[in-house]
């Protein structure tokens, strides 16, 4: 699949990094140097904006007699389980967890504390609900890929990085395709650049870089200056990119999703192209997302096709992880920015609830097949007890994104070094990834 490098290369390796991939945040001062490939373990979350309905997915809640219903589907059919998780007959939930129950842990009656989007966003992707902590998806890059190319690559959702790295912003890898590969003219029928024009880019792009480094910039415009130099040296990663890339007629095509107003979805294609990036050495770390999930009107209209697209896209992921020999090093995280109310409103619809659900997924690991954290029948988060993950509502807590986050964490390894950077959570340590502390 990879391949030398030869008459296409030089000018790709010259203009990759000054040709217009969107950075963000800000970096530090450094010297950098041209890293390896990165090899190590590799961090995605796949966010949820707006609101998705738990209860109708790893959070089932049947209707209680005296209560309004909760559920329109509790009418007709009870909750299902596989393995020891609990899921609600919607959408194509029985599918998805059938399958993969065993590589995923559930995290229910996490409290968000807020019925505010932005809030909701901010607290359940960084563990902080103050503005300017990093994603987690950050502090892992910050960690583990600093100096690479696309070392924290967003596809859209909550990306701030704290400062601690840049990340690359990318809707399409179709769209940066003619940037992998500058050697070639479109407007000239796909022909190469005459090589003496290569070389004088090449020259070009070269003193002006050492122009710009010694013209007395301020320390913000070094860094920027740093940072395309670092793209520079990472350029042979970014060769492999373009090398493993399907064409364009072959990468994923949108997927129609079947909501009350009807859109199509490249969350696939945006999932292939982390997944590509990832196998060209090039980051550690990226963010997804998927909209639409804030369902005041026909609640159910909306999160049924929306839950079964995700759930089918989450399948497409690790097949296509699996294909490219990436499965095993990859954890994937799935939430939401809090949850829907338990009852249907004038519309049909459901409104802001803070109590939401994360979920967890690695291929084959020890802490599988589980479900931490309760809530009462009528998705009220229930207190555990910081030892035992059991409900406790003497001696207990409500889980918080903030305990999430400190477990991932200790988990990835990036405790000490978020508080290091000035990013410390203050809360009580949660064995979340204990499987000895079987809660159900």
């Amino acid at each position: 699949m990879y391949r030398d490098i030869t008459r296409r290369g030089l000018l790709r390796n010259a203009l990759i990094a000054t040709s217009g991939f969107a950075l963000g945040g800000v970096a530090g001062s450094h010297v950098y140097a041209a890293p390896t490939s990165y090899k190590g373990k590799l961090l995605v979350t796949l966010q949820l904006n707006g609101g998705a309905d738990v209860t109708c997915f790893c959070d089932p809640k049947e209707n209680t007699p005296g209560e309004p219903d909760i559920n329109h589907w509790a009418d007709t059919a009870g909750t299902m389980t596989k393995g020891k998780i609990s899921y609600a007959p919607f959408a194509q939930n029985q599918k998805f967890f059938n399958k993969y129950y065993k590589q995923m842990m559930v995290v229910n009656g996490v409290d968000a504390q807020t019925n505010s989007h932005s809030t909701g966003i901010l607290y359940n992707w960084s563990g902080r609900n103050a503005v300017g902590a990093p994603s987690i998806t950050a502090l892992h890059a910050a960690k583990r890929s600093p100096q690479h190319a696309m070392g924290y690559t967003t596809f859209g959702g909550y990306s701030q990085t704290g400062n601690l790295l840049r990340f690359t912003r990318v809707n399409d890898l179709n769209g940066i395709r003619s940037l992998l590969n500058p050697t070639v003219n479109p407007w000239d029928g796909g022909n190469a650049r005459p090589t003496n024009e290569t070389r004088l880019v090449e020259s070009y792009v070269d003193d002006s870089l050492k122009q710009l480094k010694s013209s007395g910039l301020s320390p913000r415009q070094m860094a920027t200056v740093e940072a395309y130099t670092q793209a520079r040296n990472s350029r042979q990663g970014l060769a492999n990119l373009f090398d493993i890339m399907p064409s364009a007629d072959d990468m994923v095509p949108d997927d129609y999703v079947a909501t009350p107003m009807g859109w199509s979805s490249d969350l696939k294609r945006r999932m292939q192209g982390a997944l590509l990036i990832f196998k060209a050495g090039l980051g550690s770390a990226a963010d997804l997302e998927l909209g639409g999930f804030d369902s005041h009107d026909a609640n159910d209209s909306w999160q049924d096709p929306l839950l079964s697209h995700t759930t089918e896209a989450i399948d497409f992921f690790w097949s296509y992880a699996q294909e490219l020999g990436l499965a095993n090093r990859i954890t994937l995280l799935i939430g939401s920015d809090f949850g829907r109310t338990n009852f249907y409103n004038d519309a049909d619809g459901k409104d802001h609830w803070p109590i939401g659900s994360y979920i967890v997924m690695e291929k084959n690991p020890v802490w599988g097949n589980r479900v931490v954290g309760h809530t009462d029948e009528l998705h009220n988060a229930l207190k555990v007890n910081p030892k035992t993950l059991r409900p406790d509502q003497f001696k207990g807590v409500n889980i918080l994104p903030s305990h999430v986050h400190l477990a991932l964490r200790q988990y990835l390894g990036l405790e000490g070094f978020a508080n290091e950077a000035g990013f410390r959570l203050d809360v009580e340590s949660l064995p979340l990834f204990d499987r000895s502390r079987s809660t159900i």
